[in-house]
Protein backbone atom coordinates (compact mmCIF):
# COMPACT_ATOMS: atom_id res chain seq x y z
CA UNK A 1 0.00 0.00 0.00
CA UNK A 2 1.07 3.63 -0.48
CA UNK A 3 1.62 6.07 2.35
CA UNK A 4 0.97 9.73 1.48
CA UNK A 5 2.81 12.31 3.50
CA UNK A 6 2.52 16.08 3.50
CA UNK A 7 5.45 18.43 3.69
CA UNK A 8 5.93 22.13 2.91
CA UNK A 9 5.88 21.42 -0.84
CA UNK A 10 2.55 19.60 -0.77
CA UNK A 11 1.45 15.96 -1.09
CA UNK A 12 3.67 13.28 -2.50
CA UNK A 13 3.31 9.51 -2.67
CA UNK A 14 6.08 7.17 -1.64
CA UNK A 15 6.24 3.37 -1.49
CA UNK A 16 7.01 1.74 1.87
CA UNK A 17 6.95 -1.77 3.20
CA UNK A 18 3.32 -2.87 3.62
CA UNK A 19 1.84 -1.28 6.73
CA UNK A 20 -0.03 -3.54 9.16
CA UNK A 21 -2.90 -1.88 11.01
CA UNK A 22 -3.63 -3.02 14.59
CA UNK A 23 -6.32 -5.72 14.78
CA UNK A 24 -8.16 -4.20 17.74
CA UNK A 25 -8.33 -1.15 19.98
CA UNK A 26 -6.36 -0.91 23.21
CA UNK A 27 -5.20 1.80 25.59
CA UNK A 28 -2.83 3.15 22.89
CA UNK A 29 -5.01 2.59 19.81
CA UNK A 30 -8.42 3.99 18.81
CA UNK A 31 -10.43 3.47 15.60
CA UNK A 32 -12.91 5.92 14.06
CA UNK A 33 -15.10 5.01 11.08
CA UNK A 34 -16.48 7.83 8.95
CA UNK A 35 -20.29 7.53 8.72
CA UNK A 36 -22.29 8.79 5.76
CA UNK A 37 -23.24 11.92 7.68
CA UNK A 38 -19.56 12.67 8.29
CA UNK A 39 -17.28 12.30 11.32
CA UNK A 40 -18.05 14.93 14.01
CA UNK A 41 -15.16 17.18 15.01
CA UNK A 42 -15.82 16.47 18.68
CA UNK A 43 -15.25 12.72 18.27
CA UNK A 44 -11.77 13.33 16.85
CA UNK A 45 -11.03 16.10 19.34
CA UNK A 46 -11.97 13.91 22.33
CA UNK A 47 -9.67 11.17 21.06
CA UNK A 48 -6.73 13.60 20.69
CA UNK A 49 -7.29 15.16 24.14
CA UNK A 50 -7.85 11.73 25.73
CA UNK A 51 -4.54 10.38 24.43
CA UNK A 52 -2.64 13.57 25.30
CA UNK A 53 -3.86 13.33 28.91
CA UNK A 54 -2.91 9.64 29.18
CA UNK A 55 0.09 7.84 27.69
CA UNK A 56 -0.28 9.12 24.15
CA UNK A 57 -1.46 6.87 21.33
CA UNK A 58 -2.52 6.56 17.70
CA UNK A 59 -5.90 7.41 16.19
CA UNK A 60 -6.90 5.66 12.95
CA UNK A 61 -9.65 7.40 10.97
CA UNK A 62 -11.19 5.08 8.39
CA UNK A 63 -11.25 1.86 10.48
CA UNK A 64 -14.37 0.71 12.35
CA UNK A 65 -14.56 -0.71 15.88
CA UNK A 66 -14.13 -4.29 14.65
CA UNK A 67 -10.80 -3.42 12.99
CA UNK A 68 -12.17 -3.48 9.44
CA UNK A 69 -10.77 -0.86 7.07
CA UNK A 70 -13.72 1.16 5.74
CA UNK A 71 -11.78 4.12 4.36
CA UNK A 72 -12.45 7.86 4.29
CA UNK A 73 -15.00 9.06 1.67
CA UNK A 74 -13.74 11.52 -0.91
CA UNK A 75 -16.32 14.08 0.26
CA UNK A 76 -14.55 14.37 3.66
CA UNK A 77 -11.41 16.28 2.60
CA UNK A 78 -10.63 17.40 6.16
CA UNK A 79 -9.59 13.90 7.20
CA UNK A 80 -7.47 13.06 4.14
CA UNK A 81 -5.30 16.14 4.39
CA UNK A 82 -2.47 15.71 6.94
CA UNK A 83 -1.85 19.45 7.11
CA UNK A 84 -5.49 20.18 7.95
CA UNK A 85 -5.51 17.41 10.60
CA UNK A 86 -2.44 18.83 12.34
CA UNK A 87 -3.82 22.39 12.10
CA UNK A 88 -7.13 21.14 13.54
CA UNK A 89 -5.31 19.70 16.56
CA UNK A 90 -3.30 22.90 17.14
CA UNK A 91 -6.33 25.17 16.86
CA UNK A 92 -8.78 23.10 18.92
CA UNK A 93 -6.63 22.13 21.94
CA UNK A 94 -5.42 24.21 24.87
CA UNK A 95 -2.45 24.26 25.30
CA UNK A 96 -1.92 23.35 21.63
CA UNK A 97 -0.98 19.73 20.93
CA UNK A 98 1.37 19.00 18.04
CA UNK A 99 0.29 15.73 16.45
CA UNK A 100 1.89 13.88 13.53
CA UNK A 101 -0.45 12.68 10.79
CA UNK A 102 -0.11 10.73 7.56
CA UNK A 103 -2.46 9.12 5.06
CA UNK A 104 -2.16 5.44 4.18
CA UNK A 105 -3.84 4.15 1.01
CA UNK A 106 -4.52 0.40 0.92
CA UNK A 107 -4.18 -1.76 -2.17
CA UNK A 108 -7.99 -1.59 -2.46
CA UNK A 109 -7.80 2.21 -2.71
CA UNK A 110 -9.15 2.91 0.79
CA UNK A 111 -7.63 5.88 2.64
CA UNK A 112 -6.83 5.77 6.37
CA UNK A 113 -5.62 8.75 8.41
CA UNK A 114 -2.98 7.75 10.98
CA UNK A 115 -2.68 10.40 13.72
CA UNK A 116 -0.01 9.98 16.40
CA UNK A 117 -0.62 11.95 19.61
CA UNK A 118 2.19 12.41 22.15
CA UNK A 119 1.62 12.30 25.93
CA UNK A 120 1.77 15.74 27.56
CA UNK A 121 3.28 16.92 30.86
CA UNK A 122 0.36 19.30 31.38
CA UNK A 123 -3.42 18.97 31.39
CA UNK A 124 -4.84 19.38 27.88
CA UNK A 125 -8.39 20.52 27.19
CA UNK A 126 -10.49 21.10 24.11
CA UNK A 127 -10.97 24.75 23.21
CA UNK A 128 -14.39 24.65 24.91
CA UNK A 129 -12.74 23.61 28.20
CA UNK A 130 -13.59 19.92 27.99
CA UNK A 131 -10.92 17.68 29.61
CA UNK A 132 -10.97 13.91 29.04
CA UNK A 133 -8.49 11.08 29.56
CA UNK A 134 -8.39 7.68 27.87
CA UNK A 135 -8.89 4.76 30.25
CA UNK A 136 -9.82 1.07 30.53
CA UNK A 137 -13.17 0.46 32.22
CA UNK A 138 -13.83 -2.41 34.62
CA UNK A 139 -15.36 -4.54 31.85
CA UNK A 140 -12.26 -4.16 29.67
CA UNK A 141 -13.79 -1.65 27.23
CA UNK A 142 -12.22 1.74 26.54
CA UNK A 143 -13.53 5.26 26.90
CA UNK A 144 -12.49 8.90 27.10
CA UNK A 145 -13.48 9.81 30.65
CA UNK A 146 -14.08 13.40 31.81
CA UNK A 147 -11.49 14.77 34.24
CA UNK A 148 -13.24 17.10 36.67
CA UNK A 149 -11.60 20.26 38.08
CA UNK A 150 -11.31 18.75 41.57
CA UNK A 151 -9.09 16.01 40.09
CA UNK A 152 -6.70 18.40 38.33
CA UNK A 153 -4.16 18.66 41.20
CA UNK A 154 -3.89 14.85 41.33
CA UNK A 155 -3.55 14.74 37.55
CA UNK A 156 -0.75 17.30 37.62
CA UNK A 157 1.06 15.35 40.35
CA UNK A 158 1.15 12.21 38.23
CA UNK A 159 1.84 14.12 34.99
CA UNK A 160 4.91 15.82 36.40
CA UNK A 161 6.04 12.62 38.13
CA UNK A 162 5.76 14.42 41.47
CA UNK A 163 5.03 12.49 44.63
CA UNK A 164 2.45 13.98 46.97
CA UNK A 165 3.77 12.01 49.94
CA UNK A 166 7.25 13.57 49.60
CA UNK A 167 5.96 17.14 49.88
CA UNK A 168 6.00 19.12 53.11
CA UNK A 169 2.66 20.14 54.62
CA UNK A 170 2.86 23.93 54.71
CA UNK A 171 0.61 24.56 57.73
CA UNK A 172 1.80 21.56 59.74
CA UNK A 173 4.46 21.66 62.49
CA UNK A 174 6.65 19.08 64.20
CA UNK A 175 4.15 19.05 67.09
CA UNK A 176 1.74 17.23 64.77
CA UNK A 177 3.96 14.12 65.03
CA UNK A 178 3.09 11.52 67.68
CA UNK A 179 6.08 10.14 69.68
CA UNK A 180 4.12 6.99 70.56
CA UNK A 181 3.59 6.19 66.88
CA UNK A 182 7.33 6.68 66.29
CA UNK A 183 8.02 4.16 69.05
CA UNK A 184 5.60 1.76 67.38
CA UNK A 185 7.47 2.19 64.09
CA UNK A 186 10.69 1.23 65.84
CA UNK A 187 9.02 -1.87 67.26
CA UNK A 188 7.66 -2.72 63.80
CA UNK A 189 11.18 -2.53 62.36
CA UNK A 190 12.37 -5.02 65.00
CA UNK A 191 9.44 -7.38 64.48
CA UNK A 192 9.48 -7.31 60.67
CA UNK A 193 13.27 -7.29 60.36
CA UNK A 194 13.33 -3.95 58.59
CA UNK A 195 16.32 -1.63 58.23
CA UNK A 196 17.87 -2.11 61.67
CA UNK A 197 20.31 0.75 61.08
CA UNK A 198 17.36 3.08 61.74
CA UNK A 199 17.14 1.79 65.32
CA UNK A 200 20.53 3.32 66.12
CA UNK A 201 19.35 6.86 65.28
CA UNK A 202 17.87 9.42 67.64
CA UNK A 203 14.35 10.66 66.93
CA UNK A 204 15.43 13.64 64.84
CA UNK A 205 17.74 11.60 62.62
CA UNK A 206 15.17 8.78 62.47
CA UNK A 207 12.51 11.14 61.10
CA UNK A 208 14.86 12.62 58.52
CA UNK A 209 16.14 9.22 57.39
CA UNK A 210 12.59 7.95 56.72
CA UNK A 211 11.47 11.19 55.07
CA UNK A 212 8.98 11.88 57.85
CA UNK A 213 10.21 15.50 57.85
CA UNK A 214 11.85 17.70 55.22
CA UNK A 215 12.79 21.33 54.76
CA UNK A 216 10.20 23.54 53.09
CA UNK A 217 11.10 26.31 50.62
CA UNK A 218 11.97 28.63 53.53
CA UNK A 219 14.34 26.08 55.09
CA UNK A 220 11.96 25.17 57.95
CA UNK A 221 11.68 21.51 58.94
CA UNK A 222 8.08 20.36 58.55
CA UNK A 223 6.27 17.02 58.38
CA UNK A 224 5.81 15.54 54.94
CA UNK A 225 2.52 13.98 53.91
CA UNK A 226 4.20 10.60 54.36
CA UNK A 227 5.33 11.67 57.82
CA UNK A 228 1.82 12.55 58.93
CA UNK A 229 0.48 9.30 57.51
CA UNK A 230 3.15 7.31 59.38
CA UNK A 231 3.31 8.96 62.82
CA UNK A 232 0.92 11.93 62.83
CA UNK A 233 -1.60 12.65 65.55
CA UNK A 234 -5.06 11.56 64.41
CA UNK A 235 -6.35 15.15 64.47
CA UNK A 236 -3.49 16.32 62.23
CA UNK A 237 -4.04 13.47 59.77
CA UNK A 238 -7.75 14.24 59.61
CA UNK A 239 -7.03 17.92 59.01
CA UNK A 240 -4.29 17.67 56.39
CA UNK A 241 -4.91 14.30 54.71
CA UNK A 242 -8.70 13.79 54.74
CA UNK A 243 -8.42 11.01 52.15
CA UNK A 244 -6.68 8.59 54.53
CA UNK A 245 -9.70 6.72 55.91
CA UNK A 246 -10.25 2.95 55.87
CA UNK A 247 -13.62 1.19 56.19
CA UNK A 248 -13.87 -2.47 57.18
CA UNK A 249 -17.18 -4.24 56.56
CA UNK A 250 -18.58 -7.74 57.01
CA UNK A 251 -21.46 -8.05 54.54
CA UNK A 252 -24.18 -10.52 53.66
CA UNK A 253 -24.79 -11.57 50.06
CA UNK A 254 -27.56 -8.93 49.80
CA UNK A 255 -25.01 -6.26 50.91
CA UNK A 256 -26.67 -5.81 54.30
CA UNK A 257 -24.04 -5.02 56.94
CA UNK A 258 -23.17 -7.28 59.81
CA UNK A 259 -20.15 -5.24 60.91
CA UNK A 260 -18.83 -1.83 59.87
CA UNK A 261 -15.81 -0.13 61.39
CA UNK A 262 -14.13 3.08 60.26
CA UNK A 263 -10.41 3.41 60.95
CA UNK A 264 -8.53 6.71 60.82
CA UNK A 265 -5.18 5.63 62.25
CA UNK A 266 -1.55 6.15 61.17
CA UNK A 267 -0.49 3.57 58.60
CA UNK A 268 1.47 1.04 60.68
CA UNK A 269 -1.13 1.00 63.46
CA UNK A 270 -3.94 0.93 60.91
CA UNK A 271 -2.43 -2.03 59.06
CA UNK A 272 -2.19 -4.02 62.30
CA UNK A 273 -5.77 -3.23 63.32
CA UNK A 274 -7.15 -3.94 59.87
CA UNK A 275 -5.37 -7.30 59.58
CA UNK A 276 -6.66 -8.26 63.04
CA UNK A 277 -10.18 -7.41 61.91
CA UNK A 278 -9.81 -9.60 58.81
CA UNK A 279 -8.34 -12.45 60.87
CA UNK A 280 -11.46 -12.45 63.03
CA UNK A 281 -13.49 -13.60 60.00
CA UNK A 282 -10.70 -15.65 58.42
CA UNK A 283 -11.91 -19.14 59.35
CA UNK A 284 -9.95 -22.37 59.18
CA UNK A 285 -10.47 -25.63 57.35
CA UNK A 286 -9.08 -28.70 59.10
CA UNK A 287 -7.32 -31.13 56.78
CA UNK A 288 -6.04 -34.65 57.34
CA UNK A 289 -3.23 -36.24 55.37
CA UNK A 290 -1.73 -39.43 56.78
CA UNK A 291 -0.79 -38.80 60.43
CA UNK A 292 -1.08 -35.02 60.04
CA UNK A 293 -3.98 -32.72 60.86
CA UNK A 294 -3.56 -29.17 59.59
CA UNK A 295 -5.65 -26.01 59.86
CA UNK A 296 -5.63 -23.81 56.75
CA UNK A 297 -7.11 -20.33 56.67
CA UNK A 298 -9.80 -19.30 54.17
CA UNK A 299 -7.50 -16.46 53.09
CA UNK A 300 -3.73 -16.83 53.10
CA UNK A 301 -2.49 -14.59 55.91
CA UNK A 302 0.51 -13.28 53.94
CA UNK A 303 -1.65 -12.60 50.88
CA UNK A 304 -4.12 -10.57 52.97
CA UNK A 305 -1.26 -8.63 54.52
CA UNK A 306 0.24 -7.82 51.11
CA UNK A 307 -3.12 -6.75 49.68
CA UNK A 308 -3.77 -4.47 52.67
CA UNK A 309 -0.27 -2.94 52.52
CA UNK A 310 -0.60 -2.43 48.75
CA UNK A 311 -3.87 -0.56 49.28
CA UNK A 312 -2.18 1.82 51.75
CA UNK A 313 0.98 2.17 49.69
CA UNK A 314 -0.50 2.77 46.23
CA UNK A 315 -3.71 4.61 47.00
CA UNK A 316 -4.32 8.15 45.74
CA UNK A 317 -4.18 10.35 48.85
CA UNK A 318 -5.40 13.31 46.82
CA UNK A 319 -8.88 11.77 46.61
CA UNK A 320 -11.21 11.98 49.59
CA UNK A 321 -12.31 8.37 49.30
CA UNK A 322 -11.64 5.49 51.72
CA UNK A 323 -9.91 2.17 51.33
CA UNK A 324 -12.64 -0.47 51.47
CA UNK A 325 -12.07 -3.93 52.96
CA UNK A 326 -15.22 -6.02 52.60
CA UNK A 327 -15.60 -9.60 53.84
CA UNK A 328 -18.37 -11.65 52.18
CA UNK A 329 -19.33 -15.27 52.73
CA UNK A 330 -17.56 -16.24 49.49
CA UNK A 331 -14.73 -13.72 49.10
CA UNK A 332 -12.68 -10.83 50.48
CA UNK A 333 -12.58 -7.56 48.53
CA UNK A 334 -9.92 -4.91 49.07
CA UNK A 335 -10.09 -1.72 47.02
CA UNK A 336 -8.36 1.64 47.14
CA UNK A 337 -8.81 4.97 45.32
CA UNK A 338 -6.36 5.49 42.50
CA UNK A 339 -6.29 3.00 39.65
CA UNK A 340 -3.57 1.38 37.57
CA UNK A 341 -1.32 3.49 35.40
CA UNK A 342 -3.08 4.27 32.09
CA UNK A 343 -0.94 1.80 30.13
CA UNK A 344 -1.39 -1.08 32.62
CA UNK A 345 -4.19 -3.59 32.12
CA UNK A 346 -5.31 -5.88 34.94
CA UNK A 347 -5.05 -8.85 32.55
CA UNK A 348 -1.25 -8.47 32.63
CA UNK A 349 -0.92 -7.11 36.14
CA UNK A 350 1.86 -9.52 37.14
CA UNK A 351 4.05 -8.52 34.20
CA UNK A 352 3.52 -4.76 34.54
CA UNK A 353 5.84 -2.43 36.39
CA UNK A 354 4.57 -1.47 39.88
CA UNK A 355 2.43 1.69 39.74
CA UNK A 356 4.78 3.79 41.89
CA UNK A 357 2.18 6.41 42.80
CA UNK A 358 3.80 7.18 46.18
CA UNK A 359 7.48 6.17 45.90
CA UNK A 360 8.48 8.27 48.93
CA UNK A 361 5.96 6.51 51.16
CA UNK A 362 6.73 3.13 49.58
CA UNK A 363 10.44 3.52 50.33
CA UNK A 364 9.70 4.33 53.98
CA UNK A 365 7.38 1.30 54.31
CA UNK A 366 10.04 -0.91 52.73
CA UNK A 367 12.68 0.23 55.23
CA UNK A 368 10.22 -0.29 58.08
CA UNK A 369 9.69 -3.85 56.84
CA UNK A 370 6.04 -3.57 55.81
CA UNK A 371 6.59 -3.71 52.03
CA UNK A 372 8.14 -6.50 49.98
CA UNK A 373 10.92 -5.76 47.54
CA UNK A 374 9.73 -4.44 44.18
CA UNK A 375 7.22 -6.65 42.43
CA UNK A 376 6.97 -9.35 45.14
CA UNK A 377 3.77 -8.11 46.78
CA UNK A 378 1.47 -9.13 43.92
CA UNK A 379 3.24 -12.48 43.63
CA UNK A 380 2.50 -13.13 47.32
CA UNK A 381 -1.17 -12.30 46.77
CA UNK A 382 -1.46 -14.77 43.89
CA UNK A 383 0.63 -17.47 45.56
CA UNK A 384 -1.65 -17.44 48.59
CA UNK A 385 -4.49 -18.76 46.43
CA UNK A 386 -2.59 -20.80 43.84
CA UNK A 387 -0.68 -22.91 46.39
CA UNK A 388 -3.99 -23.97 47.95
CA UNK A 389 -5.45 -24.94 44.57
CA UNK A 390 -7.99 -22.12 44.78
CA UNK A 391 -9.20 -19.79 42.04
CA UNK A 392 -6.80 -16.94 41.35
CA UNK A 393 -7.27 -13.45 42.80
CA UNK A 394 -9.27 -11.22 40.47
CA UNK A 395 -8.57 -7.61 39.56
CA UNK A 396 -11.34 -7.45 36.95
CA UNK A 397 -13.38 -4.89 38.89
CA UNK A 398 -10.54 -2.34 38.77
CA UNK A 399 -10.75 0.90 36.83
CA UNK A 400 -8.43 3.85 36.47
CA UNK A 401 -10.23 5.34 39.50
CA UNK A 402 -9.95 2.36 41.89
CA UNK A 403 -7.97 -0.87 42.17
CA UNK A 404 -9.97 -3.81 43.52
CA UNK A 405 -8.68 -7.29 44.30
CA UNK A 406 -11.04 -10.16 45.13
CA UNK A 407 -9.68 -13.16 47.03
CA UNK A 408 -11.93 -16.22 47.01
CA UNK A 409 -12.99 -18.01 50.19
CA UNK A 410 -13.10 -21.27 48.21
CA UNK A 411 -12.13 -24.41 50.13
CA UNK A 412 -8.51 -25.49 49.59
CA UNK A 413 -7.53 -28.45 47.43
CA UNK A 414 -5.55 -30.67 49.86
CA UNK A 415 -4.22 -33.08 47.23
CA UNK A 416 -2.75 -30.21 45.21
CA UNK A 417 -1.25 -28.42 48.23
CA UNK A 418 0.38 -31.48 49.79
CA UNK A 419 1.68 -32.75 46.46
CA UNK A 420 3.32 -29.41 45.68
CA UNK A 421 4.82 -29.24 49.19
CA UNK A 422 6.30 -32.73 48.88
CA UNK A 423 7.57 -32.16 45.36
CA UNK A 424 9.30 -28.91 46.30
CA UNK A 425 10.97 -30.64 49.21
CA UNK A 426 12.32 -33.34 46.86
CA UNK A 427 13.40 -30.79 44.22
CA UNK A 428 15.15 -28.69 46.84
CA UNK A 429 13.61 -25.49 45.51
CA UNK A 430 10.21 -23.85 45.23
CA UNK A 431 8.17 -23.59 42.07
CA UNK A 432 7.81 -20.12 40.61
CA UNK A 433 4.32 -18.65 40.57
CA UNK A 434 3.87 -19.14 36.83
CA UNK A 435 4.91 -22.79 37.13
CA UNK A 436 2.36 -23.37 39.89
CA UNK A 437 -0.33 -21.73 37.78
CA UNK A 438 0.56 -23.93 34.81
CA UNK A 439 0.31 -27.10 36.92
CA UNK A 440 -3.02 -25.98 38.38
CA UNK A 441 -4.47 -25.00 35.02
CA UNK A 442 -3.40 -28.21 33.30
CA UNK A 443 -4.84 -30.22 36.14
CA UNK A 444 -8.25 -28.62 35.60
CA UNK A 445 -7.98 -28.93 31.83
CA UNK A 446 -5.81 -32.03 31.22
CA UNK A 447 -5.22 -31.16 27.57
CA UNK A 448 -5.28 -27.57 26.40
CA UNK A 449 -3.88 -25.43 23.62
CA UNK A 450 -1.05 -22.95 23.95
CA UNK A 451 -3.37 -20.23 22.65
CA UNK A 452 -5.80 -20.74 25.54
CA UNK A 453 -2.96 -20.68 28.06
CA UNK A 454 -1.63 -17.40 26.68
CA UNK A 455 -5.06 -15.78 26.99
CA UNK A 456 -5.67 -17.17 30.46
CA UNK A 457 -2.40 -16.20 32.14
CA UNK A 458 -1.55 -12.70 33.43
CA UNK A 459 1.96 -12.95 31.96
CA UNK A 460 3.54 -12.12 28.59
CA UNK A 461 3.23 -14.92 26.03
CA UNK A 462 6.99 -15.36 25.61
CA UNK A 463 7.41 -15.91 29.36
CA UNK A 464 4.63 -18.55 29.36
CA UNK A 465 6.32 -20.28 26.40
CA UNK A 466 9.66 -20.23 28.22
CA UNK A 467 8.24 -21.82 31.40
CA UNK A 468 6.41 -24.51 29.42
CA UNK A 469 9.70 -25.39 27.71
CA UNK A 470 11.57 -25.58 31.04
CA UNK A 471 8.88 -27.72 32.68
CA UNK A 472 8.84 -30.00 29.66
CA UNK A 473 12.58 -30.60 30.10
CA UNK A 474 11.99 -31.44 33.78
CA UNK A 475 9.31 -33.95 32.80
CA UNK A 476 6.35 -32.17 34.38
CA UNK A 477 4.66 -31.24 31.09
CA UNK A 478 4.32 -33.18 27.84
CA UNK A 479 3.83 -31.36 24.54
CA UNK A 480 1.18 -33.24 22.55
CA UNK A 481 1.81 -31.43 19.29
CA UNK A 482 2.71 -27.95 18.07
CA UNK A 483 -0.46 -26.42 19.53
CA UNK A 484 -1.24 -28.26 22.81
CA UNK A 485 0.26 -29.74 25.97
CA UNK A 486 -0.72 -31.70 29.08
CA UNK A 487 0.66 -32.83 32.44
CA UNK A 488 2.91 -35.88 32.45
CA UNK A 489 1.42 -39.25 33.44
CA UNK A 490 3.13 -39.10 36.86
CA UNK A 491 1.51 -35.77 37.64
CA UNK A 492 -1.87 -36.94 36.39
CA UNK A 493 -1.85 -40.12 38.50
CA UNK A 494 -1.05 -38.25 41.73
CA UNK A 495 -3.03 -35.06 41.28
CA UNK A 496 -6.24 -36.80 40.19
CA UNK A 497 -6.46 -38.91 43.36
CA UNK A 498 -9.52 -38.31 45.60
CA UNK A 499 -8.88 -35.37 47.96
CA UNK A 500 -8.09 -35.94 51.61
CA UNK A 501 -10.79 -35.13 54.15
CA UNK A 502 -11.43 -31.55 55.13
CA UNK A 503 -13.55 -30.10 57.91
CA UNK A 504 -14.19 -26.42 58.47
CA UNK A 505 -13.61 -25.02 61.94
CA UNK A 506 -14.75 -21.39 62.34
CA UNK A 507 -13.40 -21.16 65.90
CA UNK A 508 -9.86 -22.32 65.10
CA UNK A 509 -8.13 -25.69 65.47
CA UNK A 510 -6.60 -26.04 68.93
CA UNK A 511 -5.56 -29.62 68.51
CA UNK A 512 -4.53 -29.31 64.85
CA UNK A 513 -1.06 -30.73 65.46
CA UNK A 514 -1.79 -33.36 68.11
CA UNK A 515 -1.39 -36.15 65.57
CA UNK A 516 1.31 -34.40 63.58
CA UNK A 517 4.08 -36.31 65.35
CA UNK A 518 4.61 -39.87 64.11
CA UNK A 519 4.32 -42.60 66.74
CA UNK A 520 7.51 -43.42 68.61
CA UNK A 521 9.54 -42.22 71.53
CA UNK A 522 8.71 -38.71 72.69
CA UNK A 523 11.45 -36.19 71.77
CA UNK A 524 13.40 -35.19 74.86
CA UNK A 525 16.46 -33.17 73.86
CA UNK A 526 16.25 -29.57 72.70
CA UNK A 527 17.55 -30.49 69.23
CA UNK A 528 14.96 -33.27 68.90
CA UNK A 529 12.11 -30.96 69.89
CA UNK A 530 13.27 -28.26 67.50
CA UNK A 531 13.53 -30.83 64.70
CA UNK A 532 10.00 -32.15 65.25
CA UNK A 533 8.59 -28.63 65.36
CA UNK A 534 10.38 -27.53 62.18
CA UNK A 535 9.11 -30.67 60.40
CA UNK A 536 5.57 -29.72 61.42
CA UNK A 537 5.84 -26.46 59.48
CA UNK A 538 5.91 -28.46 56.24
CA UNK A 539 2.20 -29.09 56.82
CA UNK A 540 1.15 -26.05 58.84
CA UNK A 541 1.93 -22.37 58.12
CA UNK A 542 1.85 -21.26 61.79
CA UNK A 543 1.46 -22.60 65.34
CA UNK A 544 0.44 -21.39 68.78
CA UNK A 545 1.97 -22.28 72.14
CA UNK A 546 -0.96 -24.63 72.79
CA UNK A 547 -0.35 -26.35 69.43
CA UNK A 548 3.27 -27.03 70.34
CA UNK A 549 2.37 -28.27 73.82
CA UNK A 550 -0.01 -30.78 72.26
CA UNK A 551 2.48 -31.80 69.56
CA UNK A 552 5.38 -32.42 71.95
CA UNK A 553 3.27 -33.55 74.91
CA UNK A 554 4.86 -30.97 77.15
CA UNK A 555 3.70 -28.18 79.44
CA UNK A 556 2.71 -24.75 78.03
CA UNK A 557 5.69 -23.24 79.88
CA UNK A 558 8.11 -25.64 78.15
CA UNK A 559 6.46 -24.90 74.78
CA UNK A 560 6.84 -21.16 75.42
CA UNK A 561 10.56 -21.48 76.25
CA UNK A 562 11.12 -23.58 73.12
CA UNK A 563 9.30 -21.10 70.85
CA UNK A 564 11.02 -18.12 72.43
CA UNK A 565 14.45 -19.73 72.02
CA UNK A 566 13.82 -20.62 68.37
CA UNK A 567 12.62 -17.07 67.73
CA UNK A 568 15.81 -15.61 69.20
CA UNK A 569 17.84 -17.95 66.97
CA UNK A 570 16.00 -16.61 63.93
CA UNK A 571 14.35 -19.97 63.14
CA UNK A 572 10.85 -18.64 63.85
CA UNK A 573 9.14 -15.29 64.01
CA UNK A 574 6.28 -14.23 66.28
CA UNK A 575 3.15 -12.67 64.77
CA UNK A 576 0.49 -10.96 66.88
CA UNK A 577 0.32 -10.34 70.60
CA UNK A 578 -1.13 -11.98 73.69
CA UNK A 579 -3.61 -14.76 73.01
CA UNK A 580 -3.45 -14.08 69.29
CA UNK A 581 0.31 -14.66 69.08
CA UNK A 582 1.34 -17.27 66.53
CA UNK A 583 4.72 -18.43 65.30
CA UNK A 584 5.77 -18.80 61.67
CA UNK A 585 8.91 -20.30 60.21
CA UNK A 586 11.46 -17.83 58.87
CA UNK A 587 12.27 -18.66 55.25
Amino acid sequence: MSRLRYDNRGFHAQRFQAMQFPSKEDILVEFKAVPKAGLPDRAVLDAIVGFANASGGTLYIGIDDSGTVTGIPADCPKWIDPWRIEAFALERTMPPVQVHSEIVVTDEGLSVAVIRIPPCDFIVSANDGRVVRRRIKGDGTLENMPVHPIEHPTELESRRHQDLTSRTVSRSTLQDLNPQERDFLRETIRTNRGDEALLELDDEAFDRALGIVARDKDGVWRPTYAGLLLIGHRAAIERFVPGHRVIFQVLNDDWSKRIEEEMDLPIATGIRQLINAVNAVNYETELESGPFRVGLKDFDVRAVREAVVNAYCHRDYGRNEPILVQAFDDELRISNPGGFKPDVSYEKILSAAPPGRNPHLANALMRIGLVERTGRGLVRIYEGSVRMGRVWPRYGGSTDARVEVRISREKPDPAFKFFIDDLEEKRGKRFKLLQLMLIQELRKRPKTTFEKLLVRFPFPGDLVDQEIELMTKEGFIVEEDENSCRLSEVFQSILLKPPVSAERSPSGVRDALKTAQPEGEKPRTLAEREGVLLDAFVRRPSVTRADVAGLLDCSPQTAYRLLNGMTEKGLLRAVGEGRNRRYERNV
